[in-house]
């Protein structure tokens, strides 16, 4: 267009100047988004920032608009590690009750807090007969079972469970520091979907947690 003024910029690497029109917008997050050269794509954020000011003081309103929306943007979009694996698996926050059977006060925050991070609602309880009666009481999706429990052990619990019409879908993972082999096999014969020794990876558990919400509730 004639008369229009031209807006140059450096790139670091060939030196070549290049009209603003004719680059795009580098990935960098260092130092937010600049525009880079279309020959050598190379980031502009390794310039002095003395120079990244020069050329941003010669640049166009309209392009200082647009560099600062994609810096919120990209702020806006980055997630933590917690929320890029519960968007995997699809599923609503903060909808699915996990019922925390542990009699371990310190295992139970801790696990209170995992399941929190991952956008799950945990309800903690530290015997068998609260669990079955909290089972009753609130609608619960899926149940963390230590075997090692007061009153009612988890086996028992696993047993009402699954000869309960009304609660036998429910998924059950059995959470425990027992590895032996009959006690798995043993609470497979019994029904529980997983069977998961201590100590244990939080994320693991997490995945298998949401794993079975998933299969049960959405597919």
């Amino acid at each position: 267009m004639p008369g229009k003024r031209s807006y140059l910029i450096t790139c670091w690497n060939c030196m070549g100047d290049y009209d603003f029109e004719s680059v795009g917008w580098c990935s960098c997050t260092n130092k937010g988004p600049t525009k880079v050269c279309p020959f050598c794509y190379k980031c502009f954020c390794d310039l002095s920032q003395e120079r990244q000011n020069e050329i941003w003081e010669m640049a166009p309103p309209e392009y200082l608009t647009e560099r600062d929306s994609l810096l919120t943007n990209r702020k806006a979009k980055k997630k933590s590690a917690q929320e890029q694996i519960f968007d995997m698996f699809e599923l609503p926050k903060e909808t699915y009750k996990v019922l925390v059977v542990e009699d371990d006060l310190s295992l139970q925050q801790f696990l209170k807090k995992l399941l929190e991070s991952y956008f799950l609602i945990p309800i903690c309880v530290s015997d068998g007969k609260a669990a079955l009666q909290k089972i009753k009481d609130t609608k619960i999706h899926l149940v963390l079972l230590d075997l090692m429990i007061p009153g009612l052990n988890g086996f028992q619990v696993c047993r009402h469970l699954k000869d309960d019409v009304q609660t036998k879908d429910l998924p059950v993972i059995i959470v425990t520091a027992r590895g032996n082999v009959i006690d798995k096999v043993k609470g497979f014969v019994l029904g529980v979907d997983d069977y998961l020794t201590k100590p244990f990876q939080g994320t693991e558990l997490v995945i298998r947690i949401l794993n079975l919400i998933r299969k049960n509730y959405l597919l």
